[in-house]
């Protein structure tokens, strides 16, 4: 007999489900893993894309917070929140979740990344843009230098070092292409 209890049954269940198209069942099913196991952050993640792909967005930021409200540092769930947040243009919470999230990790650039992000469309220059050239002096991750210098170059700050950030991180890409690190 199956033990309901289990670590990862209901999330294995919940993954076929999805797989096979029934987010209805795959929903009940990630709920149930995460009543048992509250602390498997990325059954969080599987809940709330179900969610988001059910056009449940209200339900789907709650799993986010929950799983946030467990675990403070956790960067994916943080920068998930503030992803959908930014999407629905609620500026000043996506900012209070990155910045809640930086007190946790207060040397990830992924976070600081998107709080620049998040800033500069609030109209926050100064501070938005100090946060992008920190985020392009310490990362060697291309898609991060990548994205510092759209943000840059879209607010229209600094577009010398904007067009030579992205210029490094396409090195970066290509060095790392060659070297058969990206597949």
């Amino acid at each position: 007999a199956l033990n309901p209890a289990q670590p990862y049954l209901w999330s294995h269940y919940g993954f076929l489900a999805q797989h096979n198209g029934d987010l209805v069942t795959a929903t009940a099913d990630y709920t149930k893993e995460l009543a048992r196991h509250p602390e498997e952050a990325n059954v969080s993640g599987l809940l709330f894309d179900a969610l988001m792909r059910q056009r449940k967005p209200d339900d789907a930021i709650a799993v986010l917070r929950a799983a946030i409200s467990r675990n403070p540092a956790n960067e994916q769930m943080v920068a998930m929140l503030a992803r959908v947040l930014t999407g629905r243009e609620d500026y000043p919470s996506a900012e209070k979740a990155l910045r809640s999230g930086i007190a946790a990790r207060p040397d990830d650039v992924l976070l600081k990344l998107r709080l620049g992000e998040v800033l500069l469309r609030e109209q926050q220059n100064a501070e938005g843009e100090a946060l992008l050239r920190q985020v392009l002096s310490t990362s060697d991750n291309p898609s991060q230098l990548n994205d510092a210098a759209y943000y840059l170059a879209d607010a229209s700050l600094d577009l010398h070092l904007a067009e030579q950030s992205s210029r490094h991180g396409l090195e970066l890409l290509d060095q790392a292409t060659n070297n058969g690190e990206t597949g």
